[in-house]
């Protein structure tokens, strides 16, 4: 068989993968009641089948190693997105764990990854960079120091309990203002410098997670006993039953009392997080009005070997809120119980999100709201 011929099956298998996730997605409905109101925030789970091409086929044709069947990113899709390093004495920095940009100085990530194998800290982060080894998209990165590790109090190196900590970083980072009218034309944005490619995530602060696909997001390994990726990466995972989950993780070191209520699982017949992605994101994005916001579900904790179709654990966030809302108070920021509510913060940086054109507006007095009649 030849080279051109195995190509051409592998990428018809990728478009076909697309059709059928994409096809998933699409069938996705939403039970909306009257007593609902009209700008409730929507998962923005409806995609067209025209960024397939895009997503499959030319990142099919690269050389870039992917994860069993993971995404590329592009430039602001996850701006929240946090590489966590340890810099070297020969000047290089190892990326071995991600993280969530949450607060303007603080970025959410796992506990474990807060020491490496030789029981050292963290000491940098960075930010607004999809290729960490590609000095091509370093225009708006931004590279900080951590000034403090902050893990639960709760957590225990010997146990895989509580897995979950708060990296408070030596400045606040620093994004644009766009105009929201002229968000989707990248040409027109007003600019400082800086670009809105670094922007804090949301959480999700209900202990019902409601939603069928979720998104994880890192600079993992690609697959088992494969090389980490240089390029940040995105895998499709639904959520998977906790009882069912448990019988992959039975007798594991670390885990004597089984899966606790604030863990989750989540995994893809096809997809996986891998060592290395540990401490990112599991997230779902919602739509406000015409706005893209990305609300963090759980922190990739630990797993299998990935890419073994064995669903992987992560930490549900929505448990630690009162914590983390605490260590924020705690260094004099504030953390109110409102700011934490859906839609207050999709509010609060909703210049910097994602403008979504295929969603229409209708007035509604001096606001604009979702018509849910005519929403994607």
């Amino acid at each position: 068989m030849t080279s051109s011929f195995t190509c051409a099956i592998w990428l018809f298998w990728l478009f076909l993968i697309c059709v059928i996730v994409h096809g998933q997605i699409l069938d996705t409905t939403f039970d909306i009641t009257e007593n609902e109101p009209a700008n409730i925030v929507l998962p923005n789970h409806q995609e067209s089948l025209n960024d397939c091409h895009f997503r499959y086929y030319e990142f099919g044709k690269s050389s870039i190693n992917k994860p069993a069947f993971g995404i590329p990113a592009y430039l602001r899709e996850f701006a929240h997105m946090t590489a966590i390093g340890w810099s070297q004495p020969d000047k290089t920095t190892m990326w071995n764990c991600g993280g969530s940009l949450i607060w303007e100085n603080f970025v959410l990530t796992a506990a474990h990854c807060t020491e490496d194998a030789n029981n050292l800290p963290p000491d940098v982060v960075r930010l607004g960079d999809i290729d960490l080894f590609n000095d091509s998209d370093n225009q708006y990165a931004q590279q900080i120091t951590i000034v403090e590790i902050i893990r639960h109090p709760e957590h225990r190196f010997s146990a895989r309990y509580h897995d979950i900590a708060l990296l408070r970083l030596e400045r606040k980072v620093v994004f644009v203002i766009a105009d929201p009218f002229l968000a989707h034309k990248p040409d027109k944005r007003i600019s400082t410098g800086l670009h809105d490619t670094v922007a804090p995530a949301c959480l999700w602060n209900n202990d019902e997670i409601r939603f069928n696909t979720l998104e994880a997001t890192g600079w993992g390994d690609t697959g088992f006993a494969q090389s980490r990726t240089p390029t940040l990466l995105k895998v499709l995972l639904r959520p998977v039953d906790r009882e069912e989950c448990s019988e992959h993780y039975r007798n594991i070191r670390g885990l004597r009392a089984g899966l606790h209520d604030y863990q989750m699982c989540a995994g893809h017949a096809l997809m996986d997080t891998c060592p290395g992605d540990s401490g990112g994101p599991l997230l779902v994005k919602l739509l406000h009005n015409t706005r893209v916001t990305p609300f963090i579900v759980a922190v990739t904790s630990f797993g299998s070997a990935c890419g073994l179709s064995v669903p992987g654990v992560y930490v549900r966030v929505a448990p630690y809120i009162p914590w983390i809302q605490s260590v924020l108070k705690a260094n004099g920021e504030d953390g109110t119980d409102w700011i934490f509510e859906p839609q207050a913060c999709a509010r609060k940086y909703v210049n910097l999100r994602e403008y979504e054109p295929r969603v229409q507006l209708k007035n509604m007095g001096t606001q604009q709201q979702l018509d849910m009649t005519k929403a994607h």
